[in-house]
């Protein structure tokens, strides 16, 4: 006795999976136009902490996929931001 499965069966099945892969792909467009509109209320409220949290995820991203330049780069970061800053010179 061989056992097939029923057609409908598969296709209530194959029509549920659709409406979930639907339903997820809706969600995260909702999430990508949630993260956009967050990202230009934060540049008009904080801009300078925005700004920094876009860099510092642009610096972590370069690390964990470039180890050896994402690390230099932190090293020059740290250096500049190290040197003291001499009173009376105003920066161009």
């Amino acid at each position: 006795m061989s056992r097939k499965g029923n057609p409908m069966k598969i296709i209530g099945y194959l029509l549920g999976a659709c409406l979930i892969l639907a339903a997820f792909q809706a969600a995260l467009t909702v999430l990508t136009y949630w993260i956009i509109g967050s990202l230009v209320i934060g540049l008009i409220t904080r801009p300078w902490e925005t700004i920094g949290m876009l860099t510092a995820v642009v610096v972590l991203g370069m690390v964990s996929r470039y180890p050896l330049p994402g690390a230099l780069l932190i090293l020059a970061i740290c250096i500049v931001a190290a040197m003291p800053n001499r009173e009376g010179v105003t920066p161009p």
